[in-house]
Parts: C-alpha cells; structure tokens; sequence
C-alpha cells in the first residue's frame, strides 16, 4: 500500500510519517520500481503503535528507544500467531 492509504488507515498525515521515518522512530519502507514506499500490514501495526504512543504523551526519545526493542517483540508476536 501506499503512503495515502497508510495515512488513511492510521490517521497520521504522510508529513508526520515521513518524519517518523527519517528520524529512525519508523523503519525506511521497502520500494517500488518506481521508488514509491510501499507499506505492509506490519508497517500499519507499527505506525498505530506510535500514534498511540504519541496520544499518550510518551516523547518522541521514549518512543525511539522503544523501537530497539519493538522488532523483537513483533518476531516474538509472529511466532506466537504461527504456534496457534
């Protein structure tokens, strides 16, 4: 999916995910040909997570720190859902 869509389905503006990714709180998306971002389900999972951070007031700095951690919480996630 694109960006417009991941907007859509989180409620950021493209701006703000953008940024997300530029400052590393987003990890860079993969590419199409055409060098559009290209976003899976896992990004829009991710994405939301942040945005709900962000309601809560946790700072950006929190939230990157977070982000060491989160892609082994999602492995971990994914190998819960495969066990089922």
């Amino acid at each position: 999916m694109q960006i417009r869509e991941l907007s859509q389905r989180t409620g950021l503006p493209a701006k703000t995910i953008r940024y997300y990714e530029e400052i590393g709180l987003l990890p860079p998306p993969k590419r199409l040909d055409n060098s559009y971002r290209d976003y899976s389900e896992a990004d829009v999972a991710r994405t939301r997570l942040v945005a709900g951070a962000r309601r809560l007031d946790l700072s950006l700095y929190s939230q990157r720190a977070q982000s060491v951690i989160l892609p082994e919480v999602t492995q971990l996630e994914s190998a819960r859902r495969e066990y089922r």
